[in-house]
């Protein structure tokens, strides 16, 4: 190739743009995207050029992008146009790839059916919220075809009497969903469980995770105490080096 002229791939892409211009006048959104990504090689490509450790998000964002012209608003924007329209008023839904050595952070209902050899459960002792204000109240007995009341509650710290009976049973549901999401939470490891938490500045009305598990929980072996961490010296950055060489 002279300097000065064109390689292969702008006429390549020439031939491929306007042949797609002529498709976009003819095919679906999804149609239409799913021959672009296979003439144009996108997942090939992007395979080849994309950082491993990138890769299969990458893929997957290309796949859920042709899979949104299917299942946005059930279809119904039949033409590129108005399916990029409103693509511009929503973000596209794409699942976090599992792998093998990543770490993955989850909520506890996200980790159900899930197990790992190390599970770290964060902000076991939470500061706590601000009171529940609003409450909808629902007396539904499993054995009922209907409910038997239904009530809205503007505030639970002033609850009316005849009320008081279906709020405590509400309470006592939180608590035990609380303890639910604590023992999926202890149930995911394989190996270990590590707690976290930090003093709150008040605490919460009923017992919180930590305060649950805390007298049955090993300390974390405490770790030594490096003088580099704030040394802004030359002395203090030797000391830093030679505190790190005894440790090794």
């Amino acid at each position: 190739m002279r300097p000065g002229q064109p390689g292969s791939a702008l006429p390549r892409a020439a031939a491929l743009l306007q042949r797609w211009q002529r498709a976009a006048t003819q095919l679906p959104p999804h149609d239409l995207l799913d021959r672009i990504a296979a003439e144009g090689e996108l997942h090939e490509r992007v395979a080849a050029t994309v950082p491993p450790e990138q890769r299969a998000a990458a893929l997957d964002a290309i796949d859920a992008l042709i899979g949104q012209a299917l299942t946005l608003d059930g279809a119904r924007y039949a033409t590129p146009y108005n399916f990029v329209r409103a693509l511009r008023r929503r973000a596209v839904q794409v699942a976090s790839p599992a792998m093998a050595d990543a770490v993955q952070l989850l909520t506890v209902h996200g980790a159900k059916g899930l197990e790992a050899n190390w599970v770290f459960v964060m902000d076991a002792d939470p500061q706590p919220r601000n009171g529940a204000t609003a409450t909808l109240l629902v007396d539904w007995p499993v054995d009922s075809e209907a409910p038997q009341r239904c009530a809205f509650l503007y505030s639970e710290s002033r609850c009316p009497p005849s009320l008081v009976p279906l709020l405590d049973s509400e309470r006592s549901a939180r608590r035990r969903e609380e303890l639910n999401g604590l023992y999926v939470a202890m149930t995911r490891a394989r190996l270990a469980l590590v707690f976290s938490a930090t003093t709150p500045t008040r605490h919460l009305p009923e017992a919180s995770w930590w305060q649950r598990i805390e007298a049955l929980a090993l300390p974390w072996p405490h770790a030594p105490a490096w003088p580099c961490i704030g040394a802004t010296t030359k002395a203090a950055a030797r000391a830093c080096a030679k505190a790190c060489r005894k440790t090794r």
